[in-house]
């Protein structure tokens, strides 16, 4: 994936999947499945890689669209939650989410 990612200049990110006791983390891997598009659809329609059973994994660009649109939705709701949520931390809590988040180049919230 790395080196697709290098060869499409898309940001060499992981993909991340989805936690079901961790709402937001649905939001976090459909932003990342959208900034990895062209990768994934890529890496699924060469035959070397993929096995030809498995190229039905592959997207309608009304899907992408509908995976776009959720992800604009849910970024709103993690903001005002991980807001909520930061304001409760401790101080040192704090610091490990800022650490955290300056990796993933999100927003900082409460300062």
């Amino acid at each position: 994936m790395r080196k697709r990612q290098k060869t499409l200049n898309v940001p060499e990110h992981e993909l991340i999947q989805d936690v079901a006791t961790r709402w937001n983390s649905t939001q976090m891997m459909l932003e990342c499945l959208c900034e990895q598009r062209r990768v994934v659809t890529d890496i699924l329609l060469d035959p070397s890689f993929t096995k030809k059973n498995d190229s039905a994994l592959l997207l309608s660009n009304i899907e992408w669209d509908i995976i776009s649109e959720l992800s604009v939705v849910l970024k709103d709701l993690t903001k005002v939650t991980t807001y909520r949520n930061y304001q409760s931390l401790t101080k040192t809590q704090r610091k490990k989410v800022t650490r955290y988040r300056s990796c993933r180049r999100e927003p900082r919230y409460g300062h």
